[in-house]
Formats: C-alpha cells, sequence, structure tokens
C-alpha cells in the first residue's frame, strides 16, 4: 500500500512539472489569452456566466460600509516603526507643485498618491480606501492661478513582480481629479467605471497632459491603450 501511495504521488507530481514547462514554453500571446479566460471565468457570476457591471467599484461601496471593530475605533495608537526600512515600493508619478515647491506629490502602482509639504521629508497618504490605489501617471495644471488643481491616471500594463512572465497587471479605473492642490480626489465620471475584464477604455491609462497655451477651458489628452483621448 505504501509502495504504491508513493507511486502515485511521484506521478502526480511528474504530471504538473510537465504542465508547468508546458505553460512556461507557450508563446506570449498564448499565455496572455490563457490568463484573461483564467480571469474571467474567476471573476464571473456562475448564474449569468458574465462579470456584473463595475463589480470593483461596489465592492468598494460595500466595504466601506462594514463595522469596524472596536480597535480599530480606538482614538489613538502607540506604533514603532520596526522595518523593513530599504523597501519603497514601485513609485510611478512624482511632481512637485510649481507653486510650492515644498510640496511634493508621488504615485504608486499600488500605494495610491502620498503628499509631502516638506520637500519630501515627511509623507501622508491622501488618497481613501474607496478610490483606486493603482497610480500610473500624475500631473498638475500649471497656468495661472489653475495649479490647484491635479489629476492622475490609473491602471499599469507592464505588470510586476507578482508575475515571472510580467502578466500581473494592475487594472485601473480611469482618472481622478483634485482641486485643492492634491490635497483630496474625486473619480472623473466620464472616464468609466472598472471593467475587471481589461476590456474597458479607461482600464490603463500611460500618460496624462495639459495643454498650458489655453487660457480659459481645461484641454486634459490620456494616453489609454493604443489611443490618445481628449
Amino acid at each position: 500500500m505504501a509502495i504504491l501511495l508513493i507511486f502515485t504521488v511521484r506521478t502526480l507530481q511528474n504530471t504538473l512539472s510537465s504542465d508547468v514547462l508546458r505553460e512556461n514554453q507557450l508563446p506570449k500571446d498564448e499565455k496572455q489569452a490563457k490568463l484573461a479566460i483564467w480571469e474571467a471565468e474567476r471573476l464571473m457570476d456562475p448564474a449569468t456566466g458574465k462579470i456584473p457591471e463595475n463589480i470593483r467599484t461596489a465592492e468598494l461601496d460595500y466595504a466601506t460600509t462594514l463595522p469596524s471593530s472596536g480597535v480599530s475605533r480606538a482614538s489613538t495608537y502607540n506604533y514603532a516603526l520596526r522595518g523593513p526600512f530599504n523597501v519603497g515600493g514601485r513609485i510611478r508619478a512624482v511632481a512637485y507643485d510649481v507653486s510650492n515647491p515644498t510640496v511634493v506629490l508621488a504615485g504608486g502602482v499600488s500605494g495610491g498618491i502620498w503628499r509631502s509639504i516638506n520637500g519630501g521629508q515627511a509623507w501622508t497618504k491622501v488618497t481613501q480606501s474607496e478610490e483606486f490605489q493603482n497610480v500610473s501617471c500624475l500631473v498638475q495644471d500649471k497656468r495661472a492661478g489653475k495649479t490647484t488643481t491635479w489629476f492622475y491616471g490609473t491602471g499599469e500594463s507592464m505588470g510586476n513582480s507578482a508575475s515571472r512572465s510580467s502578466s500581473a497587471h494592475y487594472y485601473g479605473n480611469g482618472i481622478y481629479k483634485s482641486t485643492d492642490g492634491g490635497k483630496t480626489w474625486k473619480h472623473l465620471a466620464s472616464t468609466g467605471g472598472m471593467d475587471v475584464r481589461n476590456t474597458g477604455e479607461w482600464s490603463i491609462v500611460r500618460n496624462l497632459a495639459i495643454d498650458n497655451s489655453n487660457p480659459s477651458g481645461t484641454e486634459l489628452y490620456a494616453a489609454t491603450n493604443g489611443i490618445i483621448k481628449r
């Protein structure tokens, strides 16, 4: 019985190793196609076979209604930083305020927007938990009288360290806007809702730019997946 069990386990291990080897040898486009199918099957509603519209946004809205524990409601905390001290994360966007160089904004691929008012010596996270944290780009309106306006784009298609083949993307939810110098942010409804299958037009925003030569209206340009929008 023991010999049969060992033989069965080794056969299973060999089969799994062969499957992994075949997966690693697949062409890149075929790997991405299989990943898309896997994500769709993982996220779809079993009753309908479809992924519900704006399900991620609905999930974040629901999370804000959950009750917190007594510990999390405490007014004071006593924490001491224990490390690690050498991990900065992946910052995709950094900009200083043209009207006040001591104010600096930085955005991480999975960490949201952070703001410093002392030249980067100390930082405060300004994006809320219900806002998308996958920051890919950041831009300030540099025209006179409009410098309190900022925009950040979300979603990264390059993949990350969670995937050997760079296929684990951070999908986004369009563009967010601030009118108070980056202290608070609001999603631009015109940039669409979250599409977890990355088929939406605003799932990935690669870069943003503002036409500072326009004295009146704000012309914002966004580079999305293969398209530049205005």
